[in-house]
C-alpha cells in the first residue's frame, strides 16, 4: 500500500507498458482466482477476532458487538469473535466478568486454559493464569468441557459453583462470591489466604 502511494501518477514516467488484452481462458482463470480470494477473505473476516487488553493496574468495561458485557481485570488479554454457529471469547490471560446477552440461535463459548464454557445466557467470572483456570457461574446455566489427558470431560455448573482446573486436578466448589467478585468493585478481600497468596494477588495490580 505504501509503495503504491509513492508511485508517479503518470504511468509513462516509469516505463509503463500497456499489457496485452487477456485471452478468454486467462480472463476466466483471473475471475475464478478473484472469487476464491474474495471468498477466503470473507471467511477470514467473519472469523477475525477483536482483541481487548488491559495494562497492569488497569480495568476496562467493554460492550461486545453481540450486546454482551465484559469487564477486564488488570493485566488481561481476551479476544472476541463471531462465527456462523456461535460467539466466542478466548481468555489468554487475566480475569474477566461476563454478562452474556441471550441468543438461543448462537451459543456463547468462553475458552480459558483447559476449559471451554458453553452457555446461551449467564453471568460468569473467568480467570486464567497460565497454570490454572477457573470458571464461576454467578447465575444462569452453563456447561463446561474440560480437556484432560484421558479424554474430554463435561461438567454442568449450577449458580454459585466454581470449576477450578489445573494440569493435575479438576475441583468443584462453592466459593464466597462477595469476596471472589470484590475485584469488580475495586477491592481485594482475603479469607484464609497465606501471605504469599495475598502478595501475589496484590502484585497483579502494580509493577
Amino acid at each position: 500500500w505504501e509503495i503504491a502511494a509513492a508511485l508517479p501518477r503518470d504511468p509513462a514516467r516509469f516505463g509503463y507498458k500497456r499489457p496485452r488484452p487477456p485471452i478468454r481462458r486467462e480472463l476466466l482463470w483471473g475471475l475464478g482466482a478473484a472469487a476464491i480470494t474474495g471468498g477466503a477473505f470473507a471467511t477470514w473476516q467473519g472469523a477475525a477476532a477483536m482483541v481487548y487488553k488491559t495494562r497492569i493496574g488497569e480495568q476496562k468495561h467493554i460492550t461486545l458487538p453481540d450486546g454482551s458485557l465484559m469487564f477486564l481485570d488488570t493485566d488481561t488479554r481476551a479476544a472476541f469473535s463471531r462465527h456462523d454457529g456461535f460467539r466466542q471469547v478466548r481468555l489468554d490471560r487475566g480475569r474477566v466478568g461476563l454478562r452474556v446477552a441471550p441468543d438461543e440461535d448462537r451459543l456463547f463459548r468462553v475458552e480459558a486454559g483447559r476449559q471451554t464454557v458453553i452457555t446461551s445466557h449467564s453471568r460468569l467470572d473467568v480467570s486464567e493464569d497460565g497454570e490454572s483456570s477457573s470458571v464461576v457461574l454467578i447465575d444462569g446455566q452453563a456447561r463446561v468441557q474440560v480437556s484432560r489427558p484421558q479424554g474430554p470431560e463435561t461438567r454442568h455448573l449450577l449458580s454459585g459453583e466454581r470449576l477450578h482446573v489445573t494440569s493435575t486436578e479438576v475441583r468443584l466448589d462453592r466459593p464466597n462470591l462477595s469476596a471472589l467478585l470484590a475485584w469488580q468493585h475495586g477491592q481485594v478481600i482475603f479469607e484464609n489466604n497465606t501471605l504469599k497468596q495475598a502478595a501475589a494477588a496484590l502484585n497483579r495490580y502494580s509493577d
